[in-house]
This record gives structure tokens, sequence and C-alpha cells, in this order.
């Protein structure tokens, strides 16, 4: 079955990359903010029809953000018009540049980044793991679900004493400001820090690397739980078509409410090794009618499927591209453990070619190195010379200089003349000019 999507373009000359929605019909799109004033005359005529779904969402906002009181919000003004506000969006690469939002004139409506898919909340019973619990038992079940079609719902592996405690970890986590904004992630093995990028318009999520040796023991309960969500992949590898080996560190994640979001992305664009992507959900009463921060899968080939981030729940699901992925604004605080577990095979092959590419720069930046170094060895003999040179030239006497003024003037090549005298190619420039300034 197709994926429900249709794909969006500019208004005014039909582009498809780069957009921004008008924030205030949300109907139309543009490529720059020249397209977009360039079109305002036709634009306005229609903008205003749908200036009410821009109010009553501001009021929302406003709402969840603690500037307006609930008195304020409109009434009959629910989530659902967060997933269904008119037109749906297009699958667009995650890593495409975005132009950052321009501010604009009063009459004017800004644009905003790409939307989120407005398709209305679709509710999905998952089902249980029928043997029960186990390692064992969980993960079969999980692998004849990944097998099958690309992802998997388990709920209830834990205790609620064991989610509360990972939850006041993470709270005491959060309080101690060791969660920094997400970064986007870059180069070919995930762990490149330096071509990590921080975009506000992608995500504004907050995030800390869970470090095993670290952390573990002023954090068990994180560590309890990372090691049977381990525990989990282990009894799944036996089944699958790839060699598991190995995970990255765990990604703790708050979405402070207030509208916070991660859009549209795939987990591996570039190969660089993550096969499965596990996330364990803390939500306690999660609403999502009223909440938001709904998970929703783009399953490549298929409909699209919605995950609730409910307390106790873990969602596995192939981190390439078979599964792009976005997290819908949500108005609560919203917790999760993330971790990604390695294709053993890919993973070495994105680490060499990676490793190929610091070797090629390295060999570029060397090279680079030694002609810099040549040219400034060059530059710093040539001031040496030139110092002795003048010193040379400055300790000949006046007589000396005017007998060689007169045997210079009378040759064709005074160059010659003094080559032909022995005299040093470094020093006859500045004894020519020594000469040419003398007067008889």
């Amino acid at each position: 079955m197709a994926a429900q999507c249709e794909t969006a373009e500019c208004k005014l000359c039909g582009a498809t990359t780069g957009l921004k929605r008008c924030s205030r019909c949300k109907k139309f799109f543009y490529c720059s903010r020249d397209h977009q004033s360039k079109d305002w005359h036709d634009h306005k005529k229609l903008c205003s029809t749908d200036g009410k779904m821009y109010h009553r969402n501001r009021e929302r906002q406003k709402y969840h953000s603690g500037e307006a009181d609930e008195k304020s919000v409109v009434s009959g003004v629910g989530n659902h018009e967060v997933f269904q506000d008119g037109k749906k969006s297009g699958l667009v690469s995650f890593y495409q540049e975005q132009a950052s939002a321009a501010s604009v004139d009063v009459q004017e409506p800004e644009v905003e980044g790409l939307p989120f898919d407005t398709n209305p909340f679709k509710e999905t019973h998952f089902q249980t793991p029928i043997d029960g619990f186990s390692s064992e038992s969980v993960g079969k079940f999980v692998r004849h679900h990944l097998n099958d079609s690309g992802f998997c719902v388990v709920d209830g592996l834990f205790t609620t004493d064991e989610i509360d405690k990972i939850v006041g970890e993470i709270r005491q986590m959060d309080l101690n400001g060791e969660l920094k904004t997400g970064q986007v992630e870059g180069g070919r093995t995930s762990g490149e820090d330096a071509e990590k990028s921080t975009k506000l318009g992608i995500r504004n999520d907050r995030i800390h690397w869970f470090d095993d040796n670290l952390d573990s023991i002023r954090a068990p309960g994180v560590s309890s739980a990372i090691k049977k969500m381990d525990d989990i992949i282990f009894q799944t590898t036996s089944g699958l078509p790839y060699r598991m080996e190995g995970r990255t560190k765990v990604m703790v994640a708050c979405y402070p409410g207030k509208g916070s979001y991660y859009r549209r992305h795939i987990d591996n664009p570039n190969k660089d090794g993550r096969r499965i992507t596990c996330i364990l959900y803390l939500n306690k009463g999660w609403n999502v009618e009223q909440d938001g921060g709904l998970l929703r899968i783009f399953p490549e080939g298929g409909s699209y499927i919605d995950v609730v981030p409910i307390a106790n729940r873990l969602l596995f699901f192939w981190s390439d591209k078979r599964n792009p992925h976005e997290v819908q604004p949500a108005y609560r605080t919203r917790y999760a453990l993330t971790v990604w577990y390695f294709d053993g095979d890919e993973r070495a092959i994105a680490k060499k070619e990676q490793s190929e590419m610091y070797l090629q720069d390295l060999t570029a930046k060397t090279a680079l190195l030694e002609v810099t170094i040549k040219k400034t060895e060059k530059e710093i003999l040539e001031k040496n010379m030139e110092t002795k040179s003048l010193s040379a030239v400055g300790s000949l006497s006046d007589d000396e200089v005017n007998v060689l003024k007169m045997l210079v003037e009378t040759h064709e090549d005074p160059k010659a003349l003094l080559t032909s005298m022995g005299i040093a190619s470094s020093i006859q420039k500045a004894l020519l000019a020594r000469l040419y300034k003398t007067e008889d």
C-alpha cells in the first residue's frame, strides 16, 4: 500500500526542496522569502480563508506554554488540530538544508518549516508476546515482527516500580543540567561529534548520552533497563539477516513540552551501521489528544503507524530508510530511552570508509602544511639574505661605490658585469639600488 503523502511544492515556482510553509493559512509553501513576497499579491486573497486556524493554534500554544489560562483557549480546539490542519506533507530528506525563518512585514504571514504529517491519529492495538516476558520469548516476538513489518511494540515488560525509578533518575539528571540540546547526526559512524550540528528547526529536545561505566552507579534503574534491552536484542539476532554486534550509548531524551518536537527523519540515512532502533517510553497517563508527542512512523511502502509514548512501552524498528519517522509537538514533558544496535558488517564498512576519508584528509592537510612550511622557509631565507645584502652593500665606502657606478653605467648589462666580477646575485639588487641613489 502506498504511503498516504502528497509532495509539497513552492506556490510560485514549483520547487520541492528547501520549503517553508505559511503559518497563517497552513496551505501554501515557498522556497524562499523572495518568492513569498513576489506571490503575496495573489496569496493574500486566499491566506485569510483559514486565518481562524492560525489564531486557534496560537491560542493553544499559549495555553500549553503557560502564556494563557485555560479560559483563553478557543472552545473545541483539541490535539487533533495538531495532526489534521490541512494539506499533507511530502517526504523530504532529513538532511536537506533548510532556510532559516525570516522576519517579514506585518501584512505578510511568516513562513514555517515543512509541516508535520497532518493525517488523523490512528490508534493501533499492538499484540503481546504469547509466551510471556522472558528475554527469549520477547526476542522471538520482536524478531518475527521486524522481519514481517519492520517494527515491533512490546508493552508491560517492566514493573511500575522500575519505571518510576528510571523516571526519577532521569529527572535528577535534568535537574543537574546534564541534558543538552539534541544535535543532528553527521558523518558515517554516528559518533563523530565534529560532524554533528544543532538545528532547532529540526529538533529541540534535550538529551544525555548515558555512559555505562560512569552513570550506572548513580542511575541503576536506567542501567538495569538497558541490560534488559540488550538481552532481548541478543535473543532477537539469531534469526535476523544481519550480524548484530555492539550498540551505541543510550540516549536519555526529554521533550520539555511547549510544542517540542523532532521533525521527520531517518536514524541511519548514511549506512553508519545502526540497524535496530530500540526506544523505551516512560510517560504515565499520556493522553495523545491533549499531550501530543506522538511518534509517527512512515514504513516504506505502507501506511503510517502511530505509536503513543505511554509508560512501559518498548518500540523496535529498522533504523535505516525503511522507517522515516517524526515526533510530533509535545505539550507535556516526555521522557524516553533510545539505543541503536549495530549491524557488524555495515559498521565495519562504515568505519573502514571513514578511516580512508580521514587518511585522505590527513594526506591533503599534510601536503598543504608542507607547502606552507616551504613557503615560510623561503620567505625567511629571502628576508635573511636581504638583510645580509643590505649590510654588505652598506659596508662599501663612497669611493668604492663611485667606481662601481662608473663601470655599471658604461656596460649594457649591469647584472652580467657584476656577476663577472664575482658579486653574488643575492647582493646585486641591493648594490644597484645604492649605486643609482648615490650622487657623483
